[in-house]
């Protein structure tokens, strides 16, 4: 439902969140962190996925472009560096496919030697691509290169997260923020590992200052909309979900969250269900978009209509216990006494509090 840190929310979040602030400076010190990402676009792509690639023709075209950039560099600066890093991520975000960024990278680097950007980069992709070992091997080296480098720190935190080691994720946001306390990407990601903590305090000052710094950063106004949201600060949530959307029109969780936070507080049901129809149009496979439209669809009296939701959810998340149990709920409005029971006990086998969650936003059994 309301998506920050549960299920597969937190890794596309954190990981979006560096890619929107992250400038991969050739210095080991500061440098500035107001460069989007290398796309050139906002967060909303990387929270939202990028689904169709560009075809294999395209993608064999960018991939010897790549090739051609990094044969081209040895004898080039910093800055001629910068640029192919960012040409060689926007294309790999374009194809969807990081496998040649990381071939452009290492051609670079057989080349030239250790360069600090380029093994932050190489590390950033490794980690798209579901290889955290590789990644924190490219990070360490750039750390112990440019141990003052915050975007090394950053990118290697993202990654101890995604592994769970959270107190070297934490360590590593820390320093960061030491060498440079406007670090947006190191402010936003060090607020989720807060949230996940229970400490909503702390998340919100860290995201507080990052929209200060930043005041464009949609995910720091998409994060601090949930920690607003589970304060009951409701209003609070709708305008920071709708500051999100403004900024990044194609944040699909964006959609998603500010529905289930108009529905709990009461706000304009029909909005809810145009923000639901447009996060489902953004993301059509995402389970937790089904989820949130089955639990709309129960506050405001439509048990059939829930019922197909959470079908669709299930099929996609067969081991979701709110699913489940908005099933179960839906089940027992339509008269189905044993599938709901059925589902009621699955939910809760697999998350005790489930019934509780409900409850609290105004469906008990």
């Amino acid at each position: 439902m309301n998506n920050f840190l549960k299920g597969a929310s937190l890794p596309a979040i954190i990981a979006a969140s560096v890619l929107a602030t992250m400038a991969l400076s050739a210095d080991g010190g500061g440098g500035s962190t107001a460069a989007a990402d290398p796309a050139g676009g906002h967060v909303s792509g990387h929270v939202s996925g990028h689904v169709s690639g560009p075809g294999p023709q395209r993608a064999a075209s960018q991939q010897a472009a790549m090739h051609q950039a990094a044969a081209r560099l040895p004898a080039a600066g910093a800055d001629d560096a910068q640029a192919f890093i960012e040409r060689v991520m926007a294309q790999a975000i374009a194809a969807g496919d990081y496998h040649h960024a990381v071939d452009a990278f290492d051609r670079f680097l057989a080349l030239t030697g250790d360069s600090v950007p380029v093994l932050i980069a190489r590390g950033y992709a490794f980690g798209r691509l579901g290889e955290p070992d590789r990644a924190l091997a490219d990070l360490d080296r750039a750390v112990v290169l440019a141990p003052r480098n915050p975007h090394a720190r950053v990118v290697r935190g993202v990654t101890s997260s995604l592994k769970g080691e959270l107190v070297n994720a934490m360590a590593d946001y820390t320093v960061a923020l030491k060498v440079e306390p406007a670090h947006a990407a190191a402010l936003v990601n060090r607020a989720a590992l807060h949230a996940a903590a229970g400490d909503a305090p702390r998340a919100r000052a860290d995201l507080d200052a990052a929209i200060a710094a930043q005041p464009a950063n949609a995910l720091a106004h998409y994060n601090r909309g949930y920690v607003n949201f589970a304060s009951q600060a409701y209003d609070a949530a709708i305008d920071d979900y709708t500051t999100a959307i403004t900024i990044a029109p194609g944040m699909a969780l964006a959609f998603n969250n500010r529905c289930l936070t108009r529905i709990v507080a009461g706000r304009a049901p029909a909005a809810a269900l145009s923000d639901c129809d447009e996060a489902l149009r953004l993301m059509p496979r995402n389970p937790d978009v089904r989820d949130t439209r089955g639990f709309v669809y129960l506050k405001v009296g439509e048990a059939a209509k829930a019922l197909q939701e959470y079908e669709a959810s299930l099929a996609l998340a067969p081991r979701n216990a709110r699913a489940l149990h908005g099933r179960g709920l839906a089940r027992a409005q339509l008269g189905d006494r044993e599938g709901s029971a059925a589902d009621l006990a699955a939910g809760r086998a697999l998350d005790p509090s489930v019934d509780r969650q409900f409850a609290a936003y105004g469906l008990p059994l």
